[in-house]
């Protein structure tokens, strides 16, 4: 599945959730600026983490996936050599 289609999905699940009267402050979530550990230890508690605006948690600015991670962890490890 595309970037673009997960992302897609992922807003159409986190609208559903949220429409549903399930809170954001209740699903982990993570921050631009949250180092690439803490989005491994949030993909091991759900599939798609929300990466939400600091000062509004209403704006969603991406989703990490389970496969987002070690594929960042690769290109790191990559670009290190």
């Amino acid at each position: 599945m595309s970037s673009s289609a997960q992302s897609s999905e992922a807003r159409h699940d986190l609208a559903t959730a949220t429409n549903s009267g399930a809170s954001l402050r209740h699903l982990p979530y993570l921050h631009p600026d949250h180092p690439l550990e803490a989005a491994l230890r949030r993909v091991y508690q759900v599939p798609l983490v929300p990466v939400v605006h600091r000062a509004d948690f209403r704006l969603l600015e991406g989703v990490v996936s389970r496969e987002d991670v070690p594929e960042k962890y690769k290109m790191e490890e990559q670009e290190g050599d």
